[in-house]
C-alpha cells in the first residue's frame, strides 16, 4: 500500500483522520508536530514563544522531511509545512 499524507489548514483534523486510517489499515501514523514535541520535550506553542517561528519551522522541515521517507505509513503533516518551498 503506497503512503498516505494528510495535510490541511491547523485544526483542520489531520491527526484525527490519521488515527482513523491508520487503525483501519494497520499502517504507522506519523505525526510531525508529534514528532518535533518528542523530539524538543516541548509543545508548539512553547517553540515559537522560546525560540520563533523560524526554529519550529526548521525542525518541521526536518521531521516532514524524514516522515516522507517512510515506506507504507500515514504521514500527518504539520499546518504550516505545505507553504515551506523545501518540503
Amino acid at each position: 500500500m503506497p503512503r498516505i499524507i494528510l495535510m490541511g489548514p491547523p485544526g483542520s483534523g489531520k491527526t484525527t483522520v490519521g488515527k482513523v486510517l491508520a487503525k483501519k489499515t494497520e499502517l504507522p501514523l506519523i505525526d510531525t508536530d508529534q514528532k518535533i514535541e518528542e523530539r524538543t520535550g516541548r509543545k508548539i506553542p512553547d517553540i515559537f514563544l522560546e525560540s520563533g517561528e523560524d526554529e519550529f519551522r526548521k525542525l518541521e522541515r526536518e521531521e516532514v522531511l524524514s516522515a516522507l521517507k517512510s515506506d507504507e505509513s500515514i504521514v500527518s503533516l504539520g499546518g504550516g509545512s505545505i507553504l515551506d518551498e523545501q518540503v
